[in-house]
């Protein structure tokens, strides 16, 4: 074979048009296509001899269910990237036939998620999947799963009341920011670990909108030596960061032993990551209803109510998104949105406490 033969590269071929021939509409595994993806990523990986290009690691288990669920949430945009630097290592193999068989492999994969672009709905979820993330509940709890309900909130809109309601009413533990901080503090003087001190513990609240925004707070600047004093204790971590991991490894232990409704912590994303079944809830009201319970509350006037209302959302979203990359207030990731002002407390408590038990979970434990 000649030089420049050597040297071609395999472009991407243009698909054919399928409106004819039937394949139009055709369903494509999620799962299917993130194992094609991961081989891919292998085999380019085996073909080059070197890891530096990888995108993935040896775990084929985990990270086709991680690719699956990126797929299933966000569309084949979401890996594009990754499919691109594998079909820069794979132009850059030298042996010849290496070369032709990566690029063909490539192009066969970069073809299919052009026909996913191309015909939207063509790409469908596992069964396994579609009963964790669709509100299917009857399928989603198995009778030694324990019952999890995660509620997120907008600042002003009754839902620790609802929250603690619904709790009370099914006699299952109730958490929410001050009650979980407490327990963490107290799990991690009985394991051993230094707890976190109540300045950092505020500024954690500060940054994150745990704490009641009527109550100010303005975290102090810290010397060098303080700051090398906390890198030293998290291992290099932010507070933020090392609080967020070690609730999360909480939020986990706690799902194995017991029922609860928790409020906020990121938990749905937590339970959802490591595909413990949960139900997911957020809780809302139109600003004026909210801006005025504050008010009542807080004993505020409106302006400050405002304020305060802003300020807390705005925290919530900036730590939600941060820690999951999902959108804290999108409707999209939740089981449940309900605008309490519509029921009020008592009526909003009863009405999800109908939907559990229509769905046979009011009286699973």
């Amino acid at each position: 074979m000649s030089k420049d033969k050597k040297n071609k590269d395999i472009r991407p071929s243009v698909p054919k048009d399928t409106s004819e021939s039937g394949t139009e509409g055709k369903k494509i595994s999620a799962r299917e296509l993130a194992g094609k993806l991961y081989d891919l990523d292998k085999l380019v990986y085996e073909l080059s001899g070197s890891s530096l290009g990888r995108v993935f690691t040896n775990d084929r288990e985990r990270n086709v269910t991680i690719i699956e669920k990126a797929l299933n949430e966000n569309g084949e945009h979401i890996i594009r990237s990754e499919l691109a630097l594998i079909g820069n290592m794979a132009r850059s193999i030298q042996d010849e036939e290496d070369h032709c068989r990566a690029l063909s492999a490539y192009n066969e994969l970069f073809n299919e998620f052009r026909e996913i672009a191309a015909h939207p709905g063509t790409l469908v979820a596992s069964e396994r999947d579609v009963q964790l993330n669709e509100l299917n509940l009857h399928n989603r709890f198995s009778r030694k799963d324990r019952l999890i309900i995660c509620i997120n909130r907008t600042y002003g809109s009754a839902a620790n009341n609802v929250g603690l309601g619904i709790a009370d009413a099914l006699h299952i533990d109730y958490y929410d920011a001050e009650i979980f901080m407490r327990v963490l503090q107290r799990t991690a003087g009985e394991g051993g670990a230094v707890p976190l001190t109540r300045s950092e513990t505020d500024i954690i609240n500060a940054q994150i909108g745990a704490g009641n925004p009527a109550l100010s707070y303005r975290p102090q600047n810290l010397t060098w030596q303080e700051h090398l004093q906390r890198f030293r204790r998290y291992h290099g971590l932010s507070a933020r960061d090392a609080y967020f991991f070690a609730e999360s490894e909480l939020l986990l232990d706690m799902a194995k032993e017991q029922d609860f409704v928790i409020m906020g912590r990121c938990a749905d994303i937590v339970m959802r990551n490591n595909n413990i079944p949960h139900v997911s809830i957020f809780l809302t009201a139109p600003e004026k209803q909210r801006i005025r319970r504050i008010m009542e509350v807080n004993q505020v006037d409106e302006r400050t109510a405002r304020r305060q209302m802003h300020q807390a959302d705005r925290h919530r979203a900036e730590y939600y998104e941060f820690f999951t990359n999902h959108r804290w207030d999108d409707a999209a990731n939740y089981d449940i949105t309900l605008n309490t002002s519509m029921f009020g407390v008592q009526g909003s408590i009863d009405f999800l406490l109908q939907i559990l038990e229509n769905a046979g979970l009011g009286g699973k434990r």
